[in-house]
């Protein structure tokens, strides 16, 4: 398993995982044009992600998770508050997958857990991500 941070902080957010052949977006609040820059600097191929995670709908977080999916037809998870809360902003998106916080889902190669964090959203998760030998933990924005 491999994690990458392709930024954290107020100005946008976004965290690749990749196992396998599986390669998840955990949430993506830079413009298209930034997230692709940052991908190209740490030798992914944007064609190669599978899905988009959201942790919260906080736009730091989202900003540009709806043009990344219509561009590269990548479908977005999130819980169903998220996704309310989200919609707006994200606009129009390849594809909705939701689960419930607390729920264990596979996305390819990967074993996902949402889990519930504390924070000033409709329903903030993190994530324990799974690849059969290796565990991450991810959790950001913690507290109200």
């Amino acid at each position: 398993m491999r994690c990458i941070v392709l930024g954290s902080g107020s100005k946008g957010n976004a965290t690749l995982v990749e196992a396998g052949q599986t390669r998840i977006l955990i949430d993506n609040g830079f413009s298209g044009k930034e997230l692709l820059a940052r991908l190209q600097l740490a030798g992914i191929d944007p064609a190669s992600l599978s899905a988009v995670l959201l942790t919260h709908e906080h736009n730091d977080h989202i900003g540009g998770v709806g043009v990344l999916s219509r561009r590269l037809q990548l479908p977005v998870y999130a819980n169903v508050p998220t996704h309310r809360a989200a919609e707006g902003r994200l606009g129009r998106i390849a594809s909705r997958l939701e689960f419930n916080t607390g729920d264990i889902f596979s996305l390819g190669d990967l074993q996902i857990h949402a889990f519930s964090v504390g924070h000033d959203t409709a329903d903030p998760v993190g994530f324990t991500v799974h690849d059969g030998q290796h565990t991450l933990g991810y959790c950001t924005d913690t507290g109200a």
